[in-house]
């Protein structure tokens, strides 16, 4: 039997979560049954106010810090709420399998979650993509809401700044004073590259060069937010007897057989 119609959510990502960075992936659903794979789908792109970019240069001793010796650093970005309207981030726009939201989120980078109505999309912004305005739109008036102007979605957001971050550099700041960062514009422009040389060698080396002395510059690391390889990351999925085999591996009397 196959997945049919499965529900899907959509969500707003900005960072390696889009088309053309590692994590891409991670927005697919694969059946572990059936095989079948439901593909995220990009629809847009949508500027929030109140959010402020950076990214989080990982630090020797935590989950995602690869050493030089062995292989590229991995760059994420966070978005940090402000309470500054003047602060915008335009984000990108899937509609993805609503398992597929978990498992990403399970995968994200520490700071990082999904908050399901703090990060606002301007419907009135230039950069908010026109189509995704219209469905938003069409969306306000059938369900009979009076705020035309705004609307909340599912968003990968930051907990809190951390002590590993830089600030993602503005790419433009509009007549009102609107501050716009997006991920993948953003993280050419601090490492002196262009987007448009994305996976070439010339721009993973500007990146990779960008990252090390980033790292370079960074005090110590804080073991408070540091998961590093001796910490289990107690996250993984399991079936109801997978658990129950592991609870009573662990002598836990709860989960019998009811």
């Amino acid at each position: 039997v196959g997945m049919a119609d499965p529900k899907r959510i959509v969500v707003a990502v900005s960072g390696t979560l889009q088309d053309g960075f590692p994590l891409r992936k991670n927005m697919d659903f694969t059946d572990s049954e059936t095989g079948e794979t439901v593909s995220g789908i990009f629809l847009g792109w949508a500027l929030t106010r109140g959010v402020k970019s950076y990214f989080d240069i990982k630090q020797k001793g935590c989950r995602e810090y690869i050493a030089a010796e062995s292989g590229r650093a991995a760059i994420n970005p966070a978005m940090v709420a402000t309470g500054n309207p003047l602060h915008a981030n335009v984000y990108a726009v899937y509609l993805v399998h609503e398992k597929a939201v978990l498992r990403a989120l399970l995968n994200e980078p520490r700071y990082l979650g999904m908050n399901p109505d703090l990060v606002k999309v301007d419907l009135l912004a230039d950069e908010t993509s026109s189509e995704l305005r219209a469905l938003f739109a069409h969306s306000i008036t059938a369900s009979g809401k009076s705020d035309t102007k705004q609307i909340s979605l599912m968003s990968v957001i930051s907990a809190i700044k951390g002590c590993s971050f830089v600030e993602n550099p503005v790419l433009y700041t509009k007549e009102d004073g609107t501050q716009v960062t997006n991920f993948h514009e953003g993280l050419a422009k601090w490492a002196g590259t262009s987007d448009s040389l994305r996976g070439s060698e010339e721009y993973l080396a500007a990146v990779e060069v960008a990252i090390r002395k980033a790292e370079a510059a960074q005090e110590a690391n804080d073991p408070l937010y540091c998961v590093g390889e001796d910490t289990l990351r107690f996250n993984q999925a399991f079936t109801l007897a997978e658990f129950r085999d592991l609870a009573a591996s662990a002598g836990v009397p709860y989960l019998g057989s009811g």
